[in-house]
């Protein structure tokens, strides 16, 4: 009885100890240390790219952490996660999902930064999109269809060249369109030969009359020259005219204003209207003694 009580206790021990050690292997794989201290971040992200909950989380490539939470909200991701304390964030820091291998699972991946200045890990963080092979895919087909939009554009092209060099042909082509052209290069080279012969035959007289427009221009010049006294002559007496004109223009507004005024001897005379009156009686008896003499003529009585 007491031997069978020796063999369960010797049993339990072993099992015991079987799990304590299983516990401590799957730890001392993972690399997590149990006793360490961590502090829990949120981050946000855009698309995680088949991140799951308890991937680790590295920082410069050395594990310090793990996922613990991956909730949707809203068009973001929200991913809860543990640090260490040891690690610590500064503001130009930098937060990604990123693959561990090559067709592996996930992590993310954190670059601490090195400004002076620490980031406030009590608020959300913010992750950004790093560049993996699921990314490089989409590139890639985004890349394709850009391609194929290109491609389309040029086929629609290569047929408009093939269109316009087909017209070119044809218009090149017409029988009409050559002996047309051949009889236009024909008369541009006669034309040119009957220029070429009018230019000889006329050469002299081409001459001759060069000669006699630069004598002609001399004339001028000459006579231009002879006359320049009686041009200079006129000139002044054109002069002595403009001033006199003047002269007389003062005179005459002299005569108007004077005209005008009636304190003036001119204007006393044009104003006064016992003056037009007394001219005005002098008309009529001249008129009545005009009509007398030529009605009953004139006599005289001397005595």
């Amino acid at each position: 009885m007491n031997r069978t009580r020796s063999n369960y206790l010797k049993v339990g021990i072993t099992v015991v100890l079987a799990v304590v050690i299983l516990l401590y292997g799957i730890a001392f794989l993972k690399s997590f240390k149990v006793d360490v201290e961590t502090n829990d971040l949120i981050a946000y992200f855009t698309d995680i790219n088949g991140l799951k909950e308890g991937d680790p989380v590295s920082v410069n490539g050395v594990p310090k952490g793990k996922v613990t939470a991956i909730d949707l909200a809203g068009d973001s991701v929200k991913v809860s996660f543990r640090l260490g304390k040891d690690v610590l964030l500064k503001k130009d820091y930098n937060i990604t999902v990123a693959m561990i291998e090559l067709m592996s699972g996930k992590q993310i991946a954190i670059k601490p930064g090195k400004s002076h200045e620490l980031a406030d890990i009590t608020k959300p963080l913010t992750g950004s999109k790093a560049n993996d092979v699921i990314t490089l895919i989409e590139t890639m087909n985004n890349v394709g269809d850009q391609v194929s939009a290109v491609a389309m554009k040029m086929d629609s092209t290569i047929e408009s060249l093939n269109l316009a060099v087909k017209n070119i042909n044809d218009i090149v082509g017409d029988p009409g369109l050559k002996s047309d052209i051949k009889s236009t290069a024909g008369n541009f080279n006669a034309a040119s030969i009957n220029l070429n012969s009018l230019l000889v035959e006329n050469r002299n007289n081409l001459r001759n009359l060069t000669s006699r427009l630069n004598s002609i221009a001399d004339n001028v010049d000459n006579t231009i020259t002879d006359a320049q006294p009686e041009i200079k002559e006129t000139m002044g007496d054109i002069r002595s005219l403009t001033s006199r004109l003047d002269s007389i223009a003062f005179s005459l507004n002299q005569f108007i204003t004077d005209t005008r005024d009636p304190e003036g001897t001119v204007g006393k005379l044009i104003s006064d209207d016992k003056l037009y009156e007394n001219l005005n009686k002098t008309v009529i008896s001249l008129d009545k003694l005009i009509k007398q003499i030529n009605n009953k003529g004139i006599r005289l009585r001397l005595f």
